[in-house]
Formats: C-alpha cells, sequence, structure tokens
C-alpha cells in the first residue's frame, strides 16, 4: 500500500495548485522580468517597431506578439507557461510508463508535481527558463520513443522533425538548454554507442544525430533571423564569463544551498524539514548517477539506459555550467533557479529505478510523499503570504492610481517597476525603463540618466511629445533619488507615498543619450 502513498500526496498538491495557481500567477506579474516581455509583445503589436529591441529568452516574445490579437490574449499570456510546464511533465509520465509501467508513470508525475515555491516560480511565469523545461522532457521523450520500439521511417522522419524544431526554437530562447537537454542528448548517445551498439543500430543513430544537428541548425537560424529584424539578446555578463578564482569557492556554496533550494528549503530558513527535503532531493539526484555506473554491462533496456544517461548527464552538466560560469556571483541569492533541471532529472528517473526491482517502490514512497506534501503546503503558505511577488510591489498601487487619475499616462522608471506598472494598468499607462547605474560601457549613454538597454526597444526613448514623468522609489537601490537638473526641468513633483514623480512638459527621454547596446552591430 505504500506504493500508492506518492499519488495520493499528489492529489493534495492539485488542491492547493486550483486554490492558489491564479494568485501565484497574479503575484508573478509584479516581476519585471516575467511581464517586460509581455510589455514588448503589446508595444510592437499595437505601435510597430522601427528602432532596436534587447531581449532575453525572444521565444516568449514571439509568442506573445502572434496571440495578442486573440480574445483572451492576456489569459493566454499569463496560463500558457504553466501549460507547458503539464506538457513537459506529462512527457515524464509517458516516458517512465513506456519503459516500467503504470506505477513507475504514476510516480513521475507525482514527484514532477512536487514543485517547490522557487520551482513553480519558474513553471508560472513566462522567460523564467520554462522552455528549458519543455525542452528538457522532449529530448528525453524522443530517446524512450526512438529506443523502445520500432517505428516505420516515415514516422521516424515527422516524430524527428517535430522535436529539432522544437529544440532548436527552445535553445534560441534560452541558452541554458544546452548544458541541460542539448549536451545531454549527446552524451547519451555516445552512450549508447559505446555501451549498446548494436540495440542502438545505424537508423537510430542516423536518426537521433541528425535531429540534434537539425535543432542546432534551426537554433542558429532564428537567431539569424532575430539578428537581422533588428532583436539583439544580452545575456547576463556572468553566462559569458568564467567564473574567477575569488568568486570560485562562493559558486560551490550557492550549488548546495541551491539545490536545498530547489528543494524546498527556504532561502531564510534552515529548518529540520528544510534539511530534510535538501537531502531528499540529493539523493534522488545521485541515484540515477549510480545505478548507471553499476548497469553498464547488465541486462538494462536501452531507453532505460538512454535515460539515465541523458538526466545524470544533465545534472551534471548543469552544474558544472553553475560552478564554472560567474553566473551565482551575478545574481547571487537568485541564482538558484538555474539548478531546476536536476529537480526533472529526479522525477524522471527515481521512478525507474522504484519500478525495476520488488520493494524499491515501497522505499521511495515515504520520502516522495513527504516531498510532496512539504511544497504543497509551501506553495499555499507562499501564495497566501504574497510572497510570489517581490517586496516592493504592494506600495506601486498608489502611483499607478494617481498617474491615471492626473492623465499622466507615459513615462519611465527603475526597470523592476517600469514593465509591471503598464501590465498592471492594462497597458493604460506606458511606463518605460531607464537606469542611473548602467551595468557596463554599453549601458553607458553620456547623461546620468539612460535608457535600459535590457527587455527593451529604442523606439520607447525616442522623444516624442510630453508631458512625461520619471518616476523615483526612493526604496530601491538605484533610481532611488531625484533626476539631476541638467537633464530636464521638471514642470511639476509630486510626493506619493514613497515615491517621487517628476513631470515634464516635453519627453524626457529626448534629454538621454543612446546606449551603445542599442546601436551595435547584430551581425
Amino acid at each position: 500500500m505504500l506504493r500508492w502513498l506518492p499519488p495520493a500526496a499528489a492529489l493534495f498538491y492539485v488542491i492547493v495548485l486550483a486554490r492558489r495557481l491564479g494568485s501565484v500567477v497574479d503575484q508573478l506579474t509584479w516581476n519585471a522580468d516575467y511581464v517586460s516581455v509581455m510589455a514588448l509583445g503589446q508595444s510592437v503589436a499595437t505601435s510597430g517597431k522601427a528602432g532596436r529591441a534587447v531581449i532575453i529568452q525572444i521565444g516568449y516574445y514571439w509568442f506573445d506578439l502572434a496571440t495578442q490579437r486573440l480574445p483572451y490574449h492576456r489569459v493566454i499570456w499569463d496560463f500558457a507557461p504553466y501549460l507547458m510546464t503539464l506538457v513537459a511533465l506529462g512527457l515524464i509520465g509517458w516516458a517512465a510508463w513506456r519503459i516500467a509501467g503504470r506505477l513507475a508513470g504514476m510516480l513521475a508525475i507525482s514527484i514532477g508535481l512536487a514543485a517547490s515555491p522557487l520551482v513553480l516560480s519558474t513553471q508560472a511565469a513566462q522567460s523564467f527558463h520554462g522552455t528549458t523545461w519543455f525542452g528538457d522532457a522532449l529530448l528525453a521523450a524522443y530517446l524512450c520513443w526512438l529506443l523502445s520500439a520500432e517505428h516505420r521511417r516515415a514516422a521516424t522522419v515527422i516524430v524527428s522533425a517535430l522535436v529539432a524544431t522544437a529544440a532548436g526554437v527552445a535553445t534560441a530562447t534560452d541558452p541554458l538548454l544546452l548544458p541541460a537537454g542539448d549536451a545531454p542528448f549527446a552524451a547519451a548517445l555516445a552512450l549508447m554507442r559505446w555501451a549498446r551498439p548494436d540495440e542502438l543500430g545505424r537508423l537510430r543513430l542516423v536518426a537521433s544525430g541528425t535531429t540534434l544537428a537539425a535543432a542546432a541548425i534551426i537554433a542558429g537560424a532564428v537567431t539569424l533571423g532575430d539578428r537581422l529584424a533588428g532583436y539583439g539578446t544580452s545575456f547576463p555578463r556572468g553566462l559569458t564569463h568564467l567564473v574567477t578564482a575569488e568568486h570560485f569557492a562562493g559558486n560551490v556554496r550557492q550549488l548546495g544551498t541551491g539545490i536545498f533550494e530547489v528543494a524546498g528549503m527556504p532561502r531564510s530558513g534552515d529548518g529540520v524539514l528544510g534539511y530534510v527535503l535538501g537531502a531528499t532531493l540529493l539523493a534522488g539526484i545521485l541515484l540515477p548517477m549510480v545505478w548507471l555506473a553499476r548497469s553498464l554491462r547488465t541486462e538494462i533496456g536501452a531507453a532505460t539506459l538512454a535515460l539515465l544517461g541523458f538526466w545524470s548527464a544533465s545534472a551534471l552538466f548543469v552544474a558544472a555550467a553553475f560552478l564554472f560560469s560567474d553566473i551565482p556571483s551575478d545574481f547571487l541569492q537568485n541564482s538558484a533557479r538555474y539548478l531546476v533541471p536536476m529537480f526533472y532529472a529526479v522525477a524522471a528517473t527515481v521512478p525507474l529505478w522504484a519500478a525495476s526491482a520488488n520493494g524499491r517502490a515501497a522505499l521511495v514512497a515515504l520520502p516522495a510523499a513527504l516531498l510532496i506534501v512539504a511544497n504543497g503546503a509551501a506553495v499555499d503558505r507562499v501564495a497566501g503570504g504574497r510572497g510570489f511577488e517581490p517586496s516592493f510591489s504592494p506600495g506601486l498601487a498608489e502611483p499607478i492610481a494617481f498617474l491615471e487619475q492626473h492623465g499622466l499616462t507615459r513615462g519611465y522608471a527603475a526597470y523592476d517597476e517600469a514593465s509591471p506598472i503598464s501590465y498592471r494598468s492594462d497597458f493604460a499607462l506606458h511606463v518605460y525603463p531607464v537606469t542611473d547605474q548602467p551595468a557596463t560601457s554599453e549601458d553607458v549613454c553620456g547623461t546620468a540618466i539612460c535608457p535600459f538597454a535590457y527587455n527593451s526597444i529604442s523606439d520607447w526613448y525616442r522623444g516624442d511629445t510630453g508631458p512625461t514623468f520619471i518616476l523615483i522609489d526612493t526604496s530601491l537601490s538605484r533610481m532611488n533619488h531625484a533626476p539631476p537638473a541638467q537633464l530636464d526641468t521638471p514642470i511639476a513633483t509630486y510626493k506619493v507615498g514613497r515615491f517621487l514623480i517628476y513631470v515634464y512638459a516635453d519627453d524626457v527621454a529626448g534629454h538621454m543619450g543612446v546606449p551603445p547596446r542599442f546601436t551595435r552591430p547584430l551581425l
């Protein structure tokens, strides 16, 4: 009977989701990283695009642009990310069922549902790497499909083409898929070529290798097309820089704490339950690696071996990318979201192990049920306390109401608040991001306040008619003090709660310089 504990616990999590998912999504729309791409889609769909855009995870932008004219497009924008998560979870459950039977499939879906608040925030929001989680599940399911049965050539060609297209677009959208999915796919093929060449066979090798190559070509073509259309991508500095010696120890520490946070340990908490959840997830990450090492030359099925190789490589490659890039030092406490592929590795492989011998399902049942129930309770608690939204968000309702009442519909604010204000006002307000702390030389524009060339478009700063405003939030670490008089002279100043609103007769952006990021060559 223990084996049925995880599915029963999953029902509890489903009830929590049914109760809280709408609130979670609503809270996440206060996050600029989430809604900036929606603001871009809305802007280009209604006003067109003449200048240069700099967009992170651009696939979401194209989706928003394509669906903007549909009825209830805001609902589509809000809930499509979690729908994609459910599809990914279905692929993981299908692969487990295909290889190890119904119980394994149910266990995979049950564990996969057990997203901690951190993991759920990446699943339910645009631009939070959800395309990578989907790409992982798709590539793993494709390996399972290819190796678990014989298929007609026409079916293989069609399925391979669909997988290559989806994986290519996902890779062009988010480079995290390279270590999380693309490279592990190649590693799994190499493993099969070495350990089981006869079971892999020439046709399967050609099909899978061609799929991977086609995905790479499609990713390159999408990126080239974006650049030809005037869309640049600006990755965080740490993504393109190796870790420095002084940051490596911090990366190691953040890798450990990040895994525990993915498991469900609160960032600020150190309770016993958090350690138990972290240890449970860590054991689940290590299990397929140990099982793989002991099963290379045994009678384990080809599809099982390939999936063990894929998910083990995914966890290892993501950990290596995390350790040796400067991402953790760039994002500090926010970097744990890059480790979410490890959660999916556990959901995909532990059920295969549990179904492979008598007694293992009962051994896994208790810790799996604990993980599911604990994270369901955590999601309910965090959502109820509005913990999915940034801490500064509640105060934004005041300036939104004030600006609407006074007819001040166009202005500028810190990145953290600009797009959320636009989105939460249903785009009655058009607020664009600026900064007084350029991060690199490519962001310096020659004036004290500059356009923020990240998830933005140069058209927003071309200097149209006024009036416009600059919103200052004294609680933030940037854009927290009065704009310099040299920029422009305000005609009015208002204090609304902790906010200061400086109103200008003309478009104050016309007095700002242009950061090189908006003008650098794209090819």
